[in-house]
């Protein structure tokens, strides 16, 4: 094995002396205080980083049960007094409330879900929020930086730039330090990369996590996880042109991609329109002109994964092996057909990341550590969506959406009940206020049906209603003041389409648009693609009041 004494690290030292350092945790879950299921567990490193210095003066959980069962086993342990005095709240602004001069935060250490951030939306503003109530604070997030759209997680990365302190996303890969040798390599020898090939197959078998499994709440396997691998890519390659992205995928209802070792039921449990594709092959060119490849493939028994990364470049052939259980870099040179093995032990990538970011609070000359931004989270997360769209855009139009005898390419019917439930509401809330009625495509028999109806609802009660990635027809009835002081109330169908609806669905549901509006006798429609209804968007489409 070959011997290194020259790549950056982060040896585990004993806590330095100095004052304390006040932090905010969101999230009780397992990536803040672990789980046996894998290695993350923030919570810990912070201690071993800061020692009896760390005063962790709330954790905000939306279960206070959750959170009191992780304070008691933290005050049952040896940091102790970093919890003694921990206070527990639902939300962020129930704890801004409290906040004083004399504890104000230096951190806050974000593991909650991503679908509750990355947005300027309220209620998934988190980052706004801080930026507004605490400027210039520390703040730690979780990867992907949302489950939004990638507009959305860009304009969050525009108006936090320059009100936050240190902004770290949780990219723990470019950590370790076989990454970091190979990034010297690059460096040291002025290499111009030439190709990048990943490839990341996963044990599948204790995969037993459902939501996983479901496009709409995983987002799917590239953009969840293997967003590790799209972020090395960049981190070694460069920036990525997006356009030049093609992909094809191995879908669920194609012959090859049956798994044997599931462990529930996926047909009973997971829309066969939301099942995740077993195998993503992408390709793209890089802007410096150099080309990348990926494969994520759902196939393996056991627990162990199968990760590797290729470097290419003039003479050098770079390989990142095992990146997440016993990390391996094999470099072979120019002059010598034999490679060179690097292999560093007790190399902690979680440790290293939680160090940098606190080293950078503490020392803004020391922000270099963080090696992954707000801004470099953003563009990986803008390229993970890239390539499920690409892979999607050439998924088959058969029939994985429905049954074999309804394919989609048919026409989509209205259920039986629907015309009747469409007359009663246009009869009953055309002159009410605030009133929606929902209508979605049933899938497995190609029918618009009723989903839910509300009344007296406002907007942005409408909006939390609708689902975030898939799209749905809505029967609007609101008070629309006019400049003249009058009161109307119109109806309008709005056609609910997020950016982050899958190819298939927007497809059939856009194709469902002439025969939902003929039935409802709606001429005027209003498309939100943005995510966004509001009585803005209401006035900004229906024109002059």
């Amino acid at each position: 094995m070959t011997a290194d004494r020259e790549t950056p690290t982060a040896p585990v030292l004993p806590p330095r002396p100095g004052t304390d350092v006040r932090l905010v945790i969101v999230g009780a879950g397992q990536i803040n205080f672990g789980s046996p299921e894998g290695p993350w567990n923030h919570s810990t490193r912070l201690e071993r980083k800061l020692g009896p210095r760390l005063r962790v003066v709330a954790l905000i959980d939306p279960v206070r049960e959750n959170a009191e069962k992780v304070l008691r086993q933290k005050r049952a342990s040896s940091a102790m007094s970093s919890y003694r005095d921990t206070a527990v709240y639902p939300d962020i602004h129930a704890y801004l409330a409290t906040v004083t001069p004399d504890t104000r935060p230096h951190v806050v250490w974000i593991g909650s879900p991503p679908a509750f951030r990355g947005s300027m939306r309220e209620g998934r503003d988190i980052e706004k929020v801080l930026a507004e109530a605490l400027p210039g604070v520390g703040v730690f997030l979780e990867k992907p930086v949302s489950t939004g759209s990638v507009d959305d997680v860009m304009e969050v990365d525009r108006y936090i730039d320059g009100k936050l302190g240190p902004v770290s996303v949780g990219y723990m890969l470019r950590y370790l330090r076989v990454s970091q040798k190979l990034k010297q390599i690059i460096s040291d020898n002025r290499l111009r990369v030439m190709a990048i090939n990943c490839r990341y197959v996963i044990a599948y078998e204790h995969l037993t996590k459902q939501w996983w499994w479901n496009k709409s709440q995983s987002l799917g396997p590239v953009i969840e996880q293997a967003t590790h691998f799209c972020d090395l890519a960049r981190y070694f390659g460069g920036e990525v042109e997006l356009d030049s992205i093609m992909a094809h995928s191995l879908e669920h209802f194609e012959p090859p991609s049956g798994l044997s070792k599931l462990a529930f039921d996926e047909g009973a449990c997971i829309p066969a329109e939301e099942r995740v594709p077993r195998v993503t092959s992408a390709t793209w060119k890089y802007e410096s002109g150099a080309v990348g490849s990926l494969m994520h493939v759902i196939a393996l028994h056991g627990r162990d994964f199968f990760t590797e990364i290729d470097v290419f470049a003039d003479g050098y052939s770079l390989r990142l092996c095992d990146a997440y259980n016993a990390p391996v870099l094999y470099v072979r040179r120019p002059g010598d057909d034999r490679e060179e093995v690097y292999k560093y032990d007790d190399d902690d990538p979680f440790f290293s990341e939680v160090a940098g970011m606190i080293d950078a609070v503490e020392d803004p000359s020391q922000r270099h550590r963080i090696l992954t931004s707000y801004d470099d989270a953003a563009r990986t997360y803008a390229f993970t969506w890239a390539i499920r769209r690409a892979s999607e855009a050439y998924t088959s139009e058969a029939a994985h959406l429905a049954a074999p005898s309804c394919p989609m390419s048919s026409t989509v019917d209205v259920a039986a009940s629907l015309p009747a439930a469409l007359r009663a509401f246009r009869l009953s809330k055309s002159s009410s206020q605030g009133a929606a009625l929902i209508v979605k495509i049933n899938k497995q028999q190609l029918l618009l049906e009723k989903e839910d109806e509300f009344d007296a609802i406002s907007l942005d009660e409408l909006q939390e209603e609708l689902p975030e990635h898939s799209p749905r027809f809505v029967l609007l009835s609101y008070a629309r003041q006019h400049e003249d002081g009058r009161t109307s109330y119109p109806l309008v169908l709005v056609y609910w389409a997020p950016a982050t609806a899958s190819m298939e669905l927007s497809t059939l549901y856009t194709s469902a648009l002439p025969t939902i509006s003929a039935h409802a006798d709606i001429g005027k429609v209003i498309d939100v693609r943005d995510g966004t209804l509001s009585i803005d968007v209401l006035e900004e489409r229906l024109g002059r009041r």
